[in-house]
């Protein structure tokens, strides 16, 4: 049976039933149309239509003008329906010709093809079950679908029989022309938007959506395993295929089916190197450029042109054209590579067969904790900025930026060369208000790339909100109380492996965007910008001092008693801060660095309210660095090393990614991109190693590769070597 068109399907329904839309997940077993049944089994059924319509008012208040104007009409109506219509070859009980107690017989049928046979069974049957007007094709769609955009009972019909076929018939993504793939994509969108749907605007949403569950059953339901197995939309000879804005959205909003491990459609939609294009993933070879960008002159939109005259008319009356556009091809391919990296496992023996799960411990980890990526619990809408607080994932990076495709196509990330990966966790604070708190500031609102993008926080008109917090690493694979002893000192006062004094700080800006695409809209979609920065051991002494100071009787210490018990005197604190040696020689930067560093770790150390890093939330260590100098003063001299990341949050709340870039103060072009141009990177300071190169080495031959444990092959992090950039992709959940 060929798959007709939206257009022809409802070529009999008013322009308000364009939005209708379901999952089918049980309509497998039938060829028939049951319109047909009408027109070859019921040739005359008249008086029994009246009936009909009187026994509808029951089910549904919207039938009572229907039924009521037939009546009026037809003064002979209630003697006909006294003497029903009965089937040649039995007599139909008269409880059976109540309509209620019909639809519960039906609503059990466990397929279309029974509720064919049972209407076929008798004309009586037949008038009562086939009709647009029977209460039975909402009954049926309500018992598989989340409540559909319909405006009048009587176009359930087709909302049912359109979703059937399409999702029954479901083709794969293999020849762009094809006009099925059109009504398979709206189909999809359709039970996206309608996911939580409540059956009253008045109504609270349920609780449950019987749309996602059948998103999340790879047997149930083969279409949707299927449409996920399709990584791009295609192209004729373009191996990633092409953009199609809402084939990348679809994908992009059920992201949480590929890359949790705890869902069957994970596992079974395979993943390949073959699904991503790595220069995309990493912006290699390319000017930096932001997912969210302007858009350029003469950049055409790569979605539908409106088909009727009543579409162009309300595009051009409420959608003016866009001036931001997001780049959701490239994040389908930042996508792929995580699906890739997260869930992907070995198949084969030994290494004839690659994987890169790099990650998929640090996953698994996560979600044996009850941390992991989750479909979403409310109905989409946009300006919805309702965000978590508590975020973890990742990042990818690369221990050489690769001069040719195919080294970097051979290496991926450099999480392959970690033993083990902990997660690193965003943990922040929200604002509405930053001339009052200050989250955002001006150093990085000032960033050109940052600034032509969005407006002020205050100024501009979309829905905003500013985030400040930290990015501390994760030990999940260690006890809560792991720590770290000092060398030569198995009884020595210890550090936590991650202390959160010593983490990155964060601070962003998070602000709603256009539903993604243009057209066919797919609401809930919000831009994420963060800097996660780290302070120099110079400005971390500085601070504790300063609530030394003023907090020295909680603290139950004095910077004296610290520099005493140390063995470092005020006069020798000060040459280190001034940079010169005991002999009164001067020191290099890692000399100095390294004092520092040292001098930081015992001041921790020697204070047992510090030193196990409980007293340190993100609250307390903001009141401490805000009582220290105010944020808007907040300098460059006071950053050892930055990270700038831009990427969106899903619609839904659970899921953000996009990708990172390092930032300079004298960095290249309007993001500010650190470059080999600017010197080598310092040891250490690249995608920071939360304090552990001054706390203790990272592996077993001293190793640190940003936060995973180095296998001693000399690729960690924590090395000395010369690349041209630092970017890569990263995911966050919730």
């Amino acid at each position: 049976m060929d798959i007709p068109s939206v257009q022809l399907a409802l070529s009999h329904v008013d322009r308000s039933d364009s939005d209708l839309s379901d999952l089918s997940e049980d309509f497998e077993d039938t060829d028939v149309d049951m319109e047909d049944v009408l027109a070859n089994t019921v040739p005359n059924v008249r008086p029994k239509r009246k009936a009909i319509s009187l026994l509808e008012v029951s089910d549904d208040e919207s039938m009572d003008e229907v039924s009521g104007s037939e009546d009026s009409q037809s003064p002979s109506s209630s003697l006909r329906s006294a003497n029903p219509v009965c089937a040649k070859f039995e007599e139909i009980p008269t409880e059976a010709r109540e309509i209620n107690i019909l639809n519960l017989i039906v609503s059990h049928l466990p397929d279309d093809n029974d509720l064919f046979n049972l209407s076929c069974s008798c004309k009586t049957f037949a008038a009562l079950l086939v009709p647009k007007e029977s209460a039975i094709w909402k009954e049926r769609f309500l018992s598989r679908y989340d409540y559909p955009y319909v405006a009048d009972p009587r176009h359930f019909v087709f909302a049912y029989q359109l979703r059937r076929t399409v999702l029954r018939q479901f083709v794969e993504f293999t020849n762009p022309k094809d006009p099925r793939l059109g009504v398979q994509l709206e189909v999809l969108r359709d039970m996206v938007i309608e996911a939580y749907k409540p059956r009253r605007r008045h109504l609270p949403p349920p609780s449950t959506s019987k749309n996602l569950a059948a998103f999340a059953s790879p047997h149930n339901s083969p279409w949707i395993r299927t449409f996920l197995s399709c990584f791009f939309f295609p192209c004729r000879g373009q191996r990633f295929g092409q953009p199609h804005r809402l084939f990348d959205a679809l994908q992009l909003v059920l992201s949480h089916l590929l890359l949790s491990p705890a869902s069957q459609m994970a596992h079974v939609v395979k993943s390949s190197r073959g699904n991503y294009d790595l220069a995309v993933v990493y912006a290699w070879d390319k000017p930096l450029v932001l997912l969210y960008r302007e858009q350029a002159v003469g950049e055409e939109l790569s979605e539908p042109s409106p088909s009727t005259y009543q579409e162009r008319r309300s595009l051009r009356k409420h959608s003016p054209p866009p001036k931001f556009l997001l780049d959701t091809h490239a994040l389908l391919h930042i996508r792929n590579f995580w699906h890739r990296h997260l869930i992907g496992e070995r198949q084969g023996f030994g290494s004839a067969s690659m994987v890169e799960n790099t990650y998929g411990h640090m996953a698994k980890d996560l979600m044996r904790a009850g941390i992991n990526l989750k479909k979403w619990d409310k109905p989409l809408k946009d300006g919805d900025l309702h965000i978590a607080t508590e975020w973890y994932g990742h990042y990818s990076t690369l221990a050489q930026w690769p001069k040719k495709k195919q080294e970097l196509e051979e290496v991926q990330s450099l999480a392959e060369d970690w033993e083990k990966v902990d997660p690193l966790k965003l943990d922040f604070s929200v604002s509405v208000d930053n001339d009052e708190d200050g989250f955002w500031s001006p150093i990085f609102a000032n960033i050109p790339i940052f600034r032509n993008t969005i407006s002020g926080p205050n100024l501009d008109s979309r829905p905003c909100r500013l985030i400040r917090g930290l990015a501390p690493f994760v030990a999940l694979s260690l006890p809560n109380n792991d720590t770290r002893t000092p060398a030569g000192s198995q009884n020595a006062a210890q550090l936590p492996k991650y202390h959160p004094y010593l983490a990155m700080r964060l601070r962003g800006i998070i602000h709603s965007i256009p539903a993604q695409p243009r057209l066919n809209s797919i609401p809930g979609w919000n831009r994420i910008i963060m800097v996660l920065y780290k302070p120099t051991h110079r400005h971390l002494i500085q601070v504790l001092e300063h609530a030394e100071e003023e907090f020295g009787d909680s603290f139950t210490t004095t910077i004296t008693t610290q520099m005493m018990q140390n063995g470092t005197n005020s006069g020798q604190l000060a040459d280190v801060l001034n940079g010169v040696g005991a002999a009164g020689q001067q020191l290099d930067a890692a000399e100095m660095d390294a004092q520092l560093a040292a001098h930081l770790r015992n001041k921790l150390l020697n204070n047992h309210l510090w030193r196990d890093g409980s007293k340190f939330d993100k609250d307390t260590i903001e009141e401490m660095e805000e009582k220290y100098r105010l944020s808007e003063y907040l300098d460059w001299n006071d950053i050892d090393y930055a990270y700038a990341y831009e990427g969106v949050i899903l619609p839904g709340g659970k899921i953000m990614m996009g990708r990172w870039w390092r930032l300079a103060m004298n960095g290249e072009g309007e993001g500010l991109e650190w470059s080999d141009a600017l010197g080598e990177v310092e040891e250490g300071d690249a995608m920071d190693v939360d304090g552990q190169t001054t706390v203790h080495d990272g592996g077993p031959n001293g190793n640190v590769a940003a936060n995973g444990t180095g296998s001693g092959n000399g690729n960690g992090l924590g090395r000395s070597r010369s690349k041209k950039l630092e970017r890569g992709p990263f995911i966050f959940w919730c």
